[in-house]
């Protein structure tokens, strides 16, 4: 029996925007792998897809170990396709440098200027290159890139993208024309992306023509397209970019001295903070629901206080002992990594700390005091303070403090959705197997 048909429809399944369905389409992959009738080919493809998958879901270091061990002999397409993906998952785990040499490898083998894919690896290769400081190595692929998006036929998709990137990079450029027409071109890729639906495309746009005239001191500028930008990340609903604008804005408006409403934006860093934790409770408080049905037909080992009674389980118990109890039965590499969890806690106390506070007194203006109060020491090093003489949540509640609460929230539920125990043995009945 040939296989071929099978991989191709399991890994067409792997794209699937349904987590469930991808899930089933990555063990059956790995069934298809282990059936004695699959040949080196059926086992190529077949990888090749479930690495796809694995960046997917977000899971870039299962992706680069399924990529070390793909074996393709003297295919060099499949080298240099190996190499990009690499590339990709080196990027996405912030390894810049890294990625970026292996895009010069890639690039500077001939075959990859021409064929079907030449224009994503040079798009893909372009922004590796502006995120490891390379701003002319990226303009100049992104420019490649445009040229292959202008000459295919239906990707206004994705020229549209390429023009974006291409214009994001020429405004760290050093020369005032390209500078200039950097800023023409976002403007204008933003009315495409709002037209043809993409919402999130357009508020990245704006949060970039925010900043860039903002750094330039052209604040009423940098303050319309901030509010650009926050509607439309409302309108995505995409918590951790609305907490960045929302910072940026409450910077934006404590540098132009209208105070009234950076506090009305600063406040917005404590929302942030309270909805990741709500966040997270959702979540495990969710998932303790569809543990408990699960564990009726599969063999897991859950609290026994979780099995008496779930709603009791999910009211009374707190918080941090619910996911390490949840993420022990569930998932493969439990616990997190330490920074993962460091974060989870110290994000779950200074909530319950800002929602309890308790003022101590004035704070001491001249001399100041020598020690940082108890709740503002050994914070991670993103969160920035303010310097100023004042109480710890004032100091506290900054920018950085927003884009740290919502990225220690998403980093948690990433690890436990990558982590989780795949295909676990369902307990049938007799009247099952009828």
């Amino acid at each position: 029996m040939d296989l071929g048909p099978l991989i191709l429809q399991a890994g067409l399944r792997g794209l699937a925007a349904a987590r469930s369905e991808r899930d089933e389409a990555e063990r059956t992959l790995h069934q298809l792998i282990d059936d004695p009738r699959s040949t080196k080919d059926d086992k190529l493809n077949a990888s090749f897809s479930l690495v796809g998958i694995a960046q997917r879901r977000g899971d870039h270091r299962c992706a680069l170990e399924q990529l070390e061990s793909i074996v393709v002999g003297a295919s060099a397409d499949m080298e240099l396709q190996i190499l990009n993906l690499k590339a990709t998952s080196l990027t996405q785990l912030g390894a810049h440098d890294d990625a970026a040499a292996l895009c010069d490898i890639l690039l500077a083998n001939p075959a990859a200027a021409r064929g079907p894919v030449s224009g994503w690896w040079a798009l893909e290769a372009g922004r590796t290159y502006f995120l490891a400081g390379r701003v002319e190595d990226a303009i100049r692929m992104t420019k490649r890139a445009v040229l292959f998006f202008e000459e295919a036929k239906n990707e206004l998709e994705h020229l549209t993208r390429a023009k974006s990137n291409l214009a994001i990079f020429m405004l760290k450029s050093d020369k005032a024309a390209e500078v200039a027409q950097a800023e023409k071109s976002l403007e204008d890729a933003c009315d495409v992306k709002i037209a043809i639906g993409d919402a999130e495309g357009a508020s990245t746009n704006f949060s970039q023509l925010s900043l860039h005239h903002f750094a330039q001191g052209r604040f009423e500028k940098a303050i319309a397209y901030g509010r650009k930008d926050l509607k439309l990340s409302k309108f995505v609903g995409d918590e951790r970019s609305i907490a960045s604008t929302l910072g940026n804005m409450a910077m934006i408006y404590l540098r132009v001295l209208q105070l009234s409403e950076a506090r009305t934006f600063a406040r917005e860093p404590i929302a942030c903070a309270m909805l990741a934790v709500s966040a997270l409770e959702a979540f495990i408080n969710s998932t303790v629901y569809f543990a408990n049905e699960a564990a009726k037909s599969r063999a897991m080992t859950l609290p026994p206080e979780l099995l008496a009674d779930a709603f009791a389980y999910q009211r009374h118990t707190e918080l941090t002992k619910k996911w390490d109890a949840l993420g022990t039965a569930l998932c493969v590499h439990w616990p997190p990594p330490a920074p993962i969890w460091a974060n989870f806690i110290k994000l779950v106390q200074l909530r319950n700390e800002l929602v309890h506070y308790k003022a101590e007194g004035f704070a001491r203006v001249a001399p100041t005091e020598r020690h940082p109060p108890e709740h503002l020491r050994n914070l991670p090093l993103e969160i920035a303070l303010r310097d100023i003489p004042s109480s710890w949540p004032v100091r506290l509640l900054t920018p950085s403090f927003a884009h740290w609460s919502v990225s220690a929230a998403n980093d948690l539920i990433h690890h436990f959705r990558s982590s989780y125990r795949f295909a676990l043995p369902v307990k049938l009945d007799a009247a099952s197997d009828t």
